[in-house]
């Protein structure tokens, strides 16, 4: 599956009123210049229970689930897959919008990410507003400049209960880095337990998988 120029993706724009669920995409081939994705190269809208396997890459806000990310919510969504672009680059979602109602819940990224210039993220890569809450990523992240296990560059964002385990020494490579923790020990049940209980009223919860990360499940 390839996509081409700009809002690159299985969508180009999800809006407002979109809703995306149990998508699963795998050995995707996306290729684009700006907004690139594999569900969405844009997304305003909700984004539920979504996996992506393959390759990414563009050149500018590059994501292994969306490329932007605006006003919506992604829960419950995975990415395997390699990203890797010039700028804005992240294993969930390359760049996130201004506005404070956008949310990323409970996803995770275990694919390399890279950005050739600057702001290189495991779960996102430029974060101007909004909330990340409860995410992971494992794979390895780099870049010429701002690199983060979790996030490139947090502007304004507030980031809550966020692990990584990969090469990079800090969470965010520019900006807040509260909110982020590395796993150095290879055991992911503190780093579950801290964010199950971010998670706690929403309805979800992880347990540790056969490959010792952590799986989002339904609340029983």
């Amino acid at each position: 599956m390839t996509g081409s120029d700009e809002y690159a993706g299985l969508f180009g724009v999800i809006d407002e009123n979109g809703t995306v669920k149990n998508l699963k995409l795998n050995e995707v081939n996306i290729k684009g210049i700006s907004k690139v994705g594999t569900v969405a190269g844009y997304n305003h809208g909700t984004i539920t229970g979504c996996s992506a396997a393959g390759i990414v890459t563009g050149n500018s806000r590059v994501g292994g689930i969306i490329g932007i990310q605006n006003k919506g919510t992604i829960i419950d969504c995975h990415s395997s897959a390699t990203v890797e672009g010039n700028g804005y680059v992240g294993g969930v979602v390359g760049y996130m919008e201004t506005f404070t109602m956008t949310a990323i819940i409970a996803c995770s990224s275990t694919g390399d990410v890279e950005a050739k210039k600057e702001y290189a993220g495991g779960v996102v890569g430029y974060i101007m507003n909004g909330t990340i809450t409860a995410c992971y990523a494992t794979g390895k992240v780099t870049g010429s400049r701002y690199t983060g296990g979790v996030a490139g560059f947090n502007s304004s964002g507030t980031i809550t209960a966020c692990y990584w385990s990969g090469e990079n020494t800090t969470g965010v490579g520019r900006g807040n880095t509260s909110g982020t923790t590395k796993v150095t020990d290879g055991n992911w049940t503190k780093a579950m337990n801290a964010m199950n209980t971010a998670l706690s009223g929403t309805g979800w919860r992880y347990v540790l998988g056969t490959n010792g990360l952590p799986v989002l499940e339904k609340n029983q």
